[in-house]
Formats: structure tokens, sequence, C-alpha cells
């Protein structure tokens, strides 16, 4: 088979370049090349090929293998990887390659339906992106992946793990958000202890597994757009948590370990069912919390006073059901507050007005516009309207005099 090479040049000669087209070149080279020729290795390649183009699709299933005659496998490969090498489009080729000497393997957007068997064959793998694929399962042999540190899944189609998860005891990130998950699985995150990032966002999660609770490097869980109706209990576990996401659940109550979370810095429970009683056994623990959401829930009142909640900087309250106003002048670190979507009074929106003008702080105050104009009917403009016949009282009075 004839394949042009327009304007090709290589470090390695026209010759040992499997490109079809190399765009940083200055000669145009044709060539006659067998399709039968010895697959190249990643030292033959040329240095401007775009290892991560994308478009790729892989099947091991593909109906022109079944009736193969089997054939013997060369020694250390199985005869199933042989017969997948034969199916396997270049581009693939080429990224597995390059990962046995880089051991980061990105098969994004590859349109996949399985994994390829030479992946569990990268032993030394530290980095894998599966994201953006077709998967609906995963095969055991992940286990295999002992070195793997981060592990992209997200935006696929699985509705299971495999317990064999819990065998990448160096992995430090996890990402499955976008999938079908319904839950997962407690021997897999018990196995995890070195998981610093965890993000399941958009499942069908119903509940998490109480062996989270072992994932004690955990910093980051982010369970946003999930049907969770509670946590477990060992979430208290979790010393090390700085950032907890679970916007968007149906939570009614949190468990009382939420207390344990001393180094928690960003809590985000928007959208969800809590009413505020339970948020009062916990949260002045938090004492290291900066950013609190708890926009669009079914709060009647503050679970705890500001003054509980010392580096607190940011903070959502919009879309509940406060009436009485927030002490925010016994917050001096308060930077922004938005409260919009509360039945304030006229009273209360005039006090909050007063109150921030003590916090010097404060940039950003969210207030709607119906009750400030209401503060300034009923309290702001009658007290300007006093202070303005004060004056000229009393300038009509040294007039006199």
């Amino acid at each position: 088979k004839t394949m042009l090479l327009s304007k090709h040049k290589c470090l390695n000669g026209p010759a040992a370049c499997p490109s079809i087209s190399c765009q940083a070149c200055s000669s145009t080279v044709a060539r006659r090349r067998r399709a039968s020729a010895a697959p190249f290795l990643p030292s033959e390649l040329c240095v401007h090929l775009k290892a991560n183009q994308r478009g790729f699709a892989y099947n091991t299933a593909r109906s022109h293998t079944r009736n193969k005659p089997a054939r013997a496998a060369p020694h250390g490969r199985s005869a199933v990887t042989e017969e997948a090498e034969e199916v396997l489009p270049l581009m693939l080729k080429v990224k597995i390659g390059l990962a046995q000497s880089t051991n980061k393997l990105d098969l994004t957007d590859c349109r996949l339906h399985s994994v390829p068997p030479q992946v569990f064959e990268l032993t030394n793998l530290e980095e894998l992106s599966l994201a953006g694929n077709c998967l609906d399962t995963l095969p055991p042999q992940l286990g295999q992946l002992r070195n793997l540190k981060r592990l992209g899944l997200a935006g696929n189609r699985l509705r299971e793990l495999p317990d064999a998860m819990g065998q990448l005891e160096q992995l430090e990130g996890l990402w499955l958000h976008g999938n079908l998950l319904k839950e997962l699985p407690a021997p897999a995150l018990a196995g995890l202890t070195r998981l610093t990032t965890l993000v399941v966002s958009g499942n069908q999660l119903t509940s998490l597994p109480d062996t989270l609770g072992s994932c004690t490097s955990l910093q980051e869980l982010t369970a946003a757009g999930n049907l969770l109706g509670s946590l477990p209990p060992s979430i208290g576990n979790l010393q090390g948590l700085r950032r907890l996401v679970l916007n968007g659940n149906r939570l009614e109550q949190l468990p009382a370990g939420m207390a344990g979370l001393s180094s928690l810095k960003e809590l985000w429970l928007q959208g969800n069912a809590l009413d505020g009683s339970c948020l009062a056994m916990w949260l002045p623990h938090l004492r290291a919390l900066e950013q609190l959401s708890l926009a669009d829930n079914q709060l009647a009142q503050l679970p705890v006073p500001l003054s509980k909640l010392p580096v607190l900087t940011k903070l959502w309250l919009y879309g509940n059901s406060l009436r009485d106003p927030l002490d925010m002048d016994a917050h001096p670190k308060l930077e922004s507050c938005w409260l919009e979507g509360n039945p304030f009074t006229g009273a209360a929106t005039a006090q909050m007005l007063g109150d921030a003008s003590h916090v010097p702080s404060l940039r950003h105050l969210g207030l709607d516009l119906a009750h400030l104009i209401q503060a300034a009917g009923e309290f702001l403009l009658p007290a300007v309207m006093r202070r303005l016949g004060d004056a000229l009282a009393s300038e009509l009075s040294s007039e006199r005099i």
C-alpha cells in the first residue's frame, strides 16, 4: 500500500516514521509500505505525531476476528492479547506504546466499549484516563495496576464497580462523576487508604458505604447531584477532609460525626431538605470553616451564631425561610453574604444594613430589592427625616439666639 507523507521530516528519517502526514516538515516523500510490516515502537514515532488525537473506536468483539484460526502467542503474551492487537487502531497503539515510558495513558473520548487488554499489562502505570467513553463495566483485571495514582472514569455508563478496585492501594485521585452508579462497593473503598480526592457527582447514589471512613487521607469529597438521603456515621473519621460538596441531594439529617471534620474549609449543602435542627450539634465544631453554603434548604433560623465560625468569609443562605436578622457585626471577617429569597421583614433588613456598616471586610451583601425598598420606606427614610428635622430645629434655635 502506498502511504503519502506530505511535508515530512522526522528524527529517524522518512523510512522510520509511521505517520501519514507530519505538519512540521520541509520535503515531500512517497514510499511503499506493506500492511504486514513490523509494528512500530515508540522510538520510531515521529516527534510531531499528535498522540492525543481522539475519535478511534475499539471493541475486542469485532466479528471479523472470530473465525481466525488460533495461533501461538510469543512468550509472556496471551493469545487474547495477540488477537486484540490486530484490531487495535493506530492511535491506541501509539498511546499505549508511549505509556510504557511515561507511565501515563490518556484514552479520553476514544469511544471505547471495553478497556483494551493491553492496558492491564502496563503494571507501572501511574495515571489512566478513560473518561468520556461508552464503558458500562470494568474488568477485575483493573486491580493489576497496583501503581496507579490517578484514575479518571467520568462520563461513561458505569452501573457498578469491581471489588478489585480496592487493590489499587496507591490510588490518590478517583473521578467517577457522570455515570449511572447506584452504589459504591464497600470492599473497594476499604482498600483506598491513600485516596485524597473522590468525585462521584451526577450518579444515582442513594447512600455511601460506611467503609468511606477508611479513606483517612481524603481531602476532597464531591457527591453533588445524587439521591443521598443520609451520610454514614464514619464520615467523622475523615479528619483531613478540606472540601465536602453535597449539593442537590435529598439530605434531611446529617450525622453527629460531622463534628469530627476539624480540617474542613468548604461545606456545600445547597439544594437539600435540611431544617437546621441537626446542624446545631456539629456545625460549631467546624472552626476551620471558611465557606458555607446552606442555600435552598428549609432553614427557619441560622443554626448557630456566626461568632461560632471565627474564620468564615463566605456564606450562602438564599432560598430559605429566615425571618430574623443575622448578627453580622459579631463576625468581622465576613466578606460575602447572600440572603435573597428569604421572608425578611423591613425591620430585619434595616438592622442587617446597619450591622453591615460595622463589618469592614464585607464586600457583598445579597438582599431582595423589595426588602430594601420596604426597609427604606419604613425605617431608613423616617430616620433620615428625623435627623433632618432635628438639624433644622437646631439651626432655627441658633438663629433665634
